[in-house]
């Protein structure tokens, strides 16, 4: 906060003295009757500063709407060192490694927490795992929330005024595989929302999290000695105060809306569906949004759980396509490790429209419509995160914008498949089978397709292009108007073929000529490769015209040779309608969907249109059938 900005203190609000245990026991029994476990209820009704009130709320608790339902809850005041923040906050999602990173000396993400086995007990339960790696995740989130959305002072002299949405979590016993009531250590309240803010109470009332979980929460005197302990202070006079021990009276208690239940539209909704359908509706539009990664990691996971929950993929392969498996869980698992797999079978996944992830999506984002792009976005986000931790946030934005405009490409919308078992895989054949085919088909065919999806992650990876080119230079194509070419060059394939292998051997993707050999510097090195000499070499040819050693070609590699530049002019014609929409109205629409195009153009153009169809029909006609082999064992 700068020196010139000031907050005027609020006085200190009146506090409530500590409940009575007969009034505590009484709300968890009638907790307990609504379905909640033993430890979740103790945690609710020991951190609720008038549980008698509370437990009047729950004969008609107020709702909040989500996806699949609503949530029920009870609107109350709550002692803030009875609260912990929320362990899988998105908001700190950029800070960790995911597991397919393989970094030792980064943490990977907790994972994610899963619904009670009862189905009536309204709380989440965090999977088993050493507790000091529960702390230390916590106590991560502390310091980074610190660091970024620092609240302390503003609390310290407001108090917490905005309602948090705090939920039970159980935590499962270190020691147990399965999770039961039984094997569980504890519970306590979570801020699904609000954990800057407990953060922020945190310094001033000198609480840690490890503290919350081990001492408070599982010890009813403990946690009632230490609200106590701040409560004893308001007896003293304002001036015997010090600005610190005032602003511990206004962080003491703080409102929330406690959730109780979860009831259902439909079967298929899970509490951990609802909560993050209420963290997307939360942060639409923040005080502080999320960031995009933050924004799109909890897309892709809700949309990678919504294809399980409807068993299009298994949780294994879930976690496989999430990054969220090392190299030795993906062999045990049965995939392949090659990270380019992942990405492209990702982009298989959730690339293309389907109803199921379109209504998760929508439900988390509230749009009425998940686009292309949305999904491009989203799966470049998800193919970042085998590399994301040693990236910088420009960086992160420049490779996530470059992917998805990759993944919008024509080239792969269709008509190529990658086999992401290990042990279906063949590793060899996949290069001459490209090469073949720019020979065959005159332009990139499934197998082709298949290598531009592979090699974009390692071009991506070792930052070889970027989308665009700077201002001042000469050359300023999208980077997939330049890639589009070289898919329909035989130089151009095998670069790309010879960047998969670089990246998968783990080293940077090196320049090759015409022939596919390693292009040398005069010093013995192998010269890496670079985009200012991919634009150079891949530039639309204008047509030239015929010169005497034309005829030295047969007349069948001439024809190849007009099929492919008529593929490539198609593709320009297509770039060029798409430009139609960059002019823009004042309110961000296309121009040329207000003024439109002059009808005598369109009927013109039309005409021409139906004599290039029917030109192309008749030539397929003669043409004999040209079925693309069935990929699906493929490695690539």
């Amino acid at each position: 906060m700068s020196e010139d900005t000031t907050i005027p203190p609020v006085k200190i609000p009146a506090l409530p003295d500590l409940a009575r245990m007969p009034a505590v026991r009484k709300f968890k029994d009638a907790l307990m009757t609504r379905g909640h476990h033993a430890h979740a209820a103790n945690a609710i009704s020991l951190a609720v500063c008038d549980p008698a009130a509370a437990r009047r709320q729950l004969d008609e608790p107020g709702r909040m709407r989500v996806e699949g339902g609503y949530l029920e809850v009870v609107h109350v005041d709550v002692w803030t060192p009875a609260l912990i923040p929320y362990p899988v906050n998105p908001r700190t999602s950029t800070t960790y490694a995911y597991p397919a990173e393989d970094r030792e000396d980064r943490k990977a993400p907790l994972p994610d927490l899963v619904p009670a086995l009862d189905d009536a007990a309204c709380e989440l339960v965090i999977p088993p795992m050493p507790t000091v790696d529960l702390i230390s995740a916590l106590d991560a989130q502390t310091e980074y929330l610190r660091a970024t959305n620092n609240l302390q002072e503003s609390v310290g002299l407001l108090g917490i005024r905005q309602p948090m949405l705090l939920l039970p979590l159980v935590v499962a016993s270190p020691d147990s595989e399965e999770w039961t009531e039984s094997k569980a250590d504890t519970a306590v309240l979570s801020t699904v929302d609000g954990s800057s803010r407990l953060t922020a109470a945190y310094a001033h009332l000198d609480v840690e999290p490890s503290e919350v979980l081990l001492r408070l929460a599982p010890n009813e005197r403990a946690l009632r000695q230490r609200v106590g302990n701040v409560l004893t202070l308001a007896g003293r006079s304002l001036d015997a105060l010090s600005d610190e021990e005032i602003s511990q009276l206004r962080v003491i208690a703080a409102p929330a809306s406690i959730i109780v239940g979860f009831v259902r539209d439909d079967s298929a909704s899970t509490l951990a569906d609802a909560i993050y359908s209420r963290l997307g509706t939360l942060h639409v539009d923040p005080p502080r949004p999320w960031s995009t990664s933050n924004r799109l990691d909890v897309q892709l996971d809700v949309a990678l759980r919504a294809l399980e929950s409807a068993g299009r993929i298994e949780p294994a392969e879930a976690a496989w396509l999430g990054a969220h498996l090392d190299a030795e869980e993906t062999r045990n698992a049965g995939f392949r490790t090659d990270p380019d797999v992942r990405a492209a079978y990702l982009l298989k996944q959730l690339g293309k429209r389907d109803s199921i992830t379109s209504q998760a999506l929508r439900a988390l984002t509230s749009k009425s419509k998940v686009t292309p792009r949305m999904r491009a976005e989203l799966v470049a986000e998800g193919t970042i995160r085998s590399f994301r931790s040693s990236l910088t946030d420009s960086q992160i934005t420049s490779t996530r914008a470059l992917l998805t405009a990759i993944y919008q490409m024509d080239e792969l919308q269709s008509g190529w498949t990658v086999q992401p078992r290990a042990d279906l895989a063949k590793d060899t054949g996949f290069a001459a089978d490209a090469v073949a085919e720019l020979e065959t088909v005159g332009g990139p065919g499934p197998h082709i397709r298949r290598v531009l999806a592979l090699a974009s992650y390692w071009l991506a990876r070792h930052r070889v292009i970027a989308r665009q080119t700077r201002g001042g230079q000469e050359d300023r194509r999208d980077i997939t108007a330049v890639l589009s070419l070289m898919v329909n060059d035989e130089h151009g394939v095998r670069q790309l073929i010879a960047v998969i292998h670089d990246g998968r051997s783990g080293q940077a993707p090196r320049r090759i000529d015409a022939a596919g050999g390693t292009v040398v510097a005069a010093n013995g090195e192998p010269v890496l490769l670079d985009s200012a000499w991919i634009r150079q070499t891949w530039q639309l040819k204008s047509d030239e015209p015929e010169t005497d050693e034309e005829p030295l070609a047969s007349p069948a590699a001439t024809l190849l040779k007009r099929q492919n530049s008529l593929a490539l002019s198609l593709k320009g014609t297509r770039e060029a309608l798409k430009k139609l929409d960059d002019p823009k109205n004042e309110d961000g629409t296309p121009l040329v969907e207000t003024l439109g195009l002059p009808p005598e153009f369109v009927a013109s153009l039309l005409s021409e249109v139906v004599a290039f169809q029917q030109r192309l029909l008749l030539l397929g006609v003669y043409g004999s059938a040209r079925t693309p082999d069935d990929l699906e064992n493929e490695d690539l």
